[in-house]
């Protein structure tokens, strides 16, 4: 009688209520969606090239800025955040990449967050991440590099650091002037004010044989200055990219007119902005920053097309990793509080059983 009772009281059946499943059943719908569907579904707009012969496709990625070792506000959890950001940069850089198929590379500035601060074996840790993130070394594409000031110093107050200088030119190399196609890419430096040596250049004109293009980190159109003006006056560019700025924007310049125009490139707006280049009109194409740790909502990578002197310049948008982190988060407390909910339901389950098999064990003795 008492194995009998035993059997009937204590016997555990299977149910989906465990919370093993429960959890399962939950996280894994959220890992399916926002790790997998988001990434590699994303609605972007394909720019297609009428002769591949004559186009050139630019891949724009601005402001990585991957964390250092030091400065994280919650410094015990340094490891998770280097490689949760880490993760994030490179499967973003890699499904970008797939869908531009770019021919040019574009880093922008302020590839490191702390590399202005940055002893030189810290500074060595930071380009090993960054060239692991981005794959230079297995990347048989054309890149650019030009630093920011998280990379060599120059914000705020903080002087220009010569011993960064040598740092960043010694790991990504220093070219003043690249050319690829019918295209001359001038590096500007604005936390130097250094411009390329060559000769002034008089006027902007439609039978140029190349475009002019200045890469810079700081926007120098969006932020007029006397530097920006002697970069203006000595190379003439049809042409400008930055970043610095975290967002994306669209700015030209009608010097004839002295009218300056700025188009905000949002989230919402998924469109191709198209412009000619060869014309009076200056255009600079600020990208938004790729990293989530800049504390903008959306980041992405520019992607800019030129054919037959047509820029045609779109923003592939990354999913939100705030928004990821935070529903994982809602998820793991709700899984949390159940679990809790389920272990003082089965005590209170079970301390009920064992006083009614007390209670019918006394009756079967009386």
């Amino acid at each position: 009688m008492r194995f009998l009772l035993r059997k009937t009281f204590c016997r555990k059946r299977p149910t989906l209520q465990h919370p093993k499943w429960v959890l399962l059943f939950s996280l894994l719908p959220t890992i399916l969606y926002w790790d997998y569907y988001e990434y590699y579904f994303p609605k972007w707009f394909n720019i297609d090239c009428q002769n591949e012969e004559d186009c050139t496709r630019i891949l724009l990625v601005a402001d990585p800025q991957i964390i250092g070792l030091r400065n994280e506000m919650i410094h015990f959890i340094t490891p998770i955040s280097i490689w949760d950001s880490d993760r994030y940069l490179a499967k973003t850089y890699s499904i970008a990449k797939k869908h531009a198929k770019p021919d040019l590379v574009l880093f922008l500035g302020d590839l490191f967050d702390e590399g202005s601060v940055a002893y030189e074996v810290e500074y060595k840790t930071y380009v090993s991440r960054l060239t692991n993130i981005f794959n230079l070394d297995d990347d048989k594409l054309k890149h650019i590099f030009v630093p920011g000031d998280n990379d060599i110093g120059g914000e705020g107050r903080e002087p220009v650091k010569d011993n960064k200088i040598k740092f960043f030119e010694n790991a990504f190399g220093h070219t003043d002037i690249s050319e690829i196609h019918n295209m001359t890419f001038y590096s500007v430096n604005y936390l130097k004010r250094t411009i390329p040596n060559v000769e002034v250049i008089e006027e902007l004109s439609p039978d140029d044989a190349q475009l002019r293009i200045v890469v810079s980190h700081v926007p120098l159109l969006f932020k007029p200055s006397l530097f920006s003006d002697k970069v203006l006056n000595k190379l003439r560019p049809h042409l400008l990219f930055a970043g610095h700025e975290h967002s994306s924007m669209i700015v030209s310049n009608e010097p004839i007119v002295q009218v300056r125009h700025v188009l905000p490139v949002t989230a919402s707006d998924r469109s191709v902005h198209e412009m000619y280049l060869k014309m009076d009109e200056t255009y600079e194409v600020i990208a938004p920053a790729c990293s989530y740790r800049m504390g903008t909502v959306k980041m992405g990578y520019g992607l800019a097309v030129i054919e037959n002197n047509e820029l045609r310049y779109t923003v592939l948008w990354s999913p939100s990793r705030f928004h990821q982190l935070a529903y994982y988060l809602i998820v793991l407390c709700a899984n949390f509080w159940y679990i809790v909910y389920y272990k003082c339901r089965e005590c209170w389950r079970t301390k009920s059983k064992n006083n009614n098999y007390t209670h019918i064990n006394s009756n079967s003795k009386a």
